[in-house]
């Protein structure tokens, strides 16, 4: 009621839904679906691990041999990672550009220029060690940081020297042992002439004696 005006307000009707049963839902056609597509299985196949060379690399300084060293690398390696290596050993007193790397042997076709290239890459001439291992050679130089006369100079031959001295000293042995064998057979040889003296002097004085008895025999008779 809005000031005595009566408002109908008419509410729509409800529409009645019709519900299909259980049973017509089932009677109903249904639609024909696709067969599933067939998916070809491929077998599995797990790539192989590629087989990696490993090598007893051993390295050589051209002038001395107390830094030398061996160290087991795959051919893999770097030259540049080998070099590193070699600075490392010096204890960084060698500068890494002035490090000449050579393979094999020391000459100018053998020098390595290019430090990115692998062992591999190299051909280096292998070798078959005594635990079956295969062994490669690889020698390296360097300027020295200063122009010290110490470092300039060559080094010392201590082997040399060593060897000159031991062959020195089994000379003189020798001639000690052969001067020793001749004295012994010198005493020996004298000992047999003193033997075979008295054995002619006993002789001679035995025949002398059987002599003097004949005589004495022959003038009693």
């Amino acid at each position: 009621v809005l000031d005595g005006v009566h408002l109908f307000l008419s509410m729509p009707a409800k529409k009645s839904v019709r519900r299909l049963s259980s049973s017509k839902k089932k009677d109903a056609p249904k639609a024909d679906k696709p067969p599933p597509e067939k998916v070809e299985e491929l077998p599995l196949v797990i790539p192989e691990a590629p087989t990696v060379r490993w090598v007893t690399l051993s390295i050589r300084l051209v002038t001395w041999n107390y830094l030398n060293f061996s160290m087991r690398v795959p051919l893999t390696t770097k030259v540049i990672e080998v070099r590193d290596r070699i600075v490392a050993r010096h204890g960084g007193s060698v500068v890494a550009d002035d490090v000449r790397m050579y393979k094999d042997s020391v000459s100018q076709r053998n020098l390595i220029r290019d430090l990115m290239v692998s062992l591999q890459d190299l051909d280096l001439h292998t070798s078959i060690g005594d635990d079956d291992v295969e062994e490669c050679v690889m020698l390296y130089d360097y300027a020295p940081m200063a122009e010290c006369p110490l470092l300039l100079a060559e080094p010392p031959t201590y082997r040399y020297e060593l060897e000159t001295k031991m062959i020195k000293q089994m000379e003189a042995e020798r001639k000690a042992a052969t001067a020793r064998s001749k004295r012994e057979k010198s005493e020996r040889d004298s000992v047999a002439h003193r033997h075979s003296s008295a054995a002619a002097t006993h002789a001679a004085a035995g025949s002398g004696a059987g002599s003097a008895s004949a005589g004495a025999a022959t003038t009693a008779a």
